[in-house]
């Protein structure tokens, strides 16, 4: 199992929270109904107090003495600024999930159940259910909520749409964190992919797509590329602590896919520059490192072998048809060494079938225009250069032509 794995939650970050300019609307700029002036006077004092504590126990007073109030919502928001002063995020997620209910369409409500989704340890279905739906809504609601009409005068046009794609990407994030709670890591892939097209310097949406897309099937190496990208990003990067947890992440999946730390300095530095890995990207796994060591010394073993086995290799992939057509067809090929299974002739033959490995399955079917009598017994073993002639895939036949003077008998390959 790689340390991804056990990774489902992201870890807590610091909420990157916009001006409230679409959010709070001050109340006393509005004709609110007041129950008496009691009430307008102990709302205009919660407002005055900056010190968040007292602006709470001020609130709490407010909701005991007026609690049928006609501003309940108003009241909830004020809540909600001041939970945000205390980074109380438990409280404020609560509060934001009862301004939802009494105002649904309300953007306050949408936005911060929206936002503060990632930032809580546990949630239930029915929460997380919510959120997705809040987001969503969010977006569907975003040429409403920043219409050019609704711009304050104290906003540019710039900034207004800024917000905008802010709220987008936000609420973008939180679809993508609850396809990713539930397991379905390709659907938070490609909500977080999403945001990093429209934020592309999102360090912390490229580690969640690194986290995510490790977790997927087949998706090791754009991983390794998020992550690097996340731990190397300059324009918004990581807080510290998030940031080493990730660098920490980021060696452990590479030294577990790439087999060493070979390599994972260049990584870094090619990811330095774009969020997405460029088209053919690719990492060698430790397979693959493993089966070019074991091939290099076997070229030294057993040349011939070792000229068979990237022949056939090649072969065997998808576009092997197109190998053989542009590298093998109508060219001579690297000096091989096969065993007859079986000849055209008993004492000599135009034709034979080899075994180019001690599998025993026949590979080559090896064309000569001289009948020779070293090629008719089975079992016998000849050294050979060729020329490709034709190649199917099912079954396996690759036909070579060659000379007399290009075949020979074969001492076995221990005794060279």
């Amino acid at each position: 199992m790689t340390p991804i794995a056990s990774l489902k939650t992201p870890r807590p970050v610091k909420v990157s929270l916009l001006a409230l300019t679409m959010c709070l609307v001050p109340m006393l700029a509005q004709t609110p109904n007041w129950t008496d002036r009691q009430e307008y006077d102990l709302v205009l004092q919660i407002r005055s107090e900056s010190i968040p504590q007292k602006r709470l126990s001020l609130l709490d007073g407010w909701t005991k003495a007026y609690p049928k109030t006609e501003l309940k919502k108003q009241r909830l928001e004020l809540y909600l600024a001041t939970y945000e002063n205390l980074r109380d995020v438990s409280r404020m997620a609560d509060t934001a999930r009862r301004l939802l209910t009494a105002d649904p369409s309300g953007p306050v409500g949408l936005y911060w159940v929206t936002v503060l989704a990632p930032e809580q340890s546990e949630m239930s279905k029915e929460q997380l259910e919510l959120s997705e739906k809040s987001a969503r809504t969010l977006q569907a609601k975003l040429d409403q909520f920043f219409a050019p009409e609704a711009r304050p005068s104290r906003v540019s046009t710039a900034d207004w749409q800024k917000q905008k794609l802010s709220v987008d990407v936000i609420a973008q994030r939180t679809i993508g964190w609850v396809a990713w709670q539930r397991g379905d890591f390709a659907g938070a892939a490609m909500a977080f992919s999403d945001c990093l097209k429209k934020d592309p310097d999102n360090a912390e949406i490229s580690s969640w797509l690194g986290i995510v897309s490790g977790l997927a099937k087949d998706q090791q190496v754009p991983a390794l590329w998020h992550l690097a990208y996340a731990t190397t990003n300059r324009h918004e990067p990581l807080a510290e602590e998030q940031k080493h947890h990730m660098s920490n992440l980021l060696e452990h999946m590479y030294v577990s896919y790439h087999g060493s730390a070979e390599g994972l300095d260049q990584l870094e530095q090619n990811a330095a520059a774009n969020p997405f890995p460029p088209s053919g990207f690719t990492i060698d796994s430790s397979s693959l490192v493993a089966a070019r060591r074991a091939e290099a010394e076997l070229s030294k073993t057993n040349p011939e072998l070792a000229a068979w086995m990237a022949i056939r290799r090649q072969l065997d992939a998808a576009d092997g048809e197109k190998y053989f057509g542009s590298d093998l067809q109508g060219k001579p090929l690297p000096r091989l060494r096969g065993t007859v299974l079986r000849s055209s002739g008993p004492r000599s033959a135009r034709q034979v079938t080899l075994a180019m490995t001690e599998a025993g399955s026949p590979d080559v079917v090896l064309k000569v225009a001289t009948p020779l009598s070293l090629l008719a017994s089975p079992g016998q073993k000849v050294l050979f250069s060729s020329t490709g002639e034709t190649f199917t895939k099912e079954p396996f036949t690759l036909v070579v032509t060659a000379s007399y003077v290009q075949i020979e008998r074969a001492r076995p390959a221990s005794a060279r």
